[in-house]
């Protein structure tokens, strides 16, 4: 949804799916998006759940995000 363009159009699904839970593949992140957006994807993208940030924590700071 950033970048308007299909995740790992490269990959077939299987090779996708690998990628991200074995090798840790993640999306390139455009140069110009905002920290604090970088910063939430990147905690999304923990391996470990309790890491990644709770549903109403995203929304919250998504909804600051959209107001500024």
């Amino acid at each position: 949804m950033l970048t308007g363009k299909l995740p790992y159009e490269n990959l077939t699904p299987l090779q996708a799916a690998v990628g991200v839970v074995q090798k840790g593949l993640r999306p390139v992140i455009p140069q110009h998006t905002r920290p604090k957006f970088v910063e939430l994807l990147e905690r999304c993208w923990q391996q470990d759940p309790p890491l990644r940030p709770e549903f109403s924590e995203i929304t919250n700071l998504l909804e600051d995000l959209a107001s500024r």
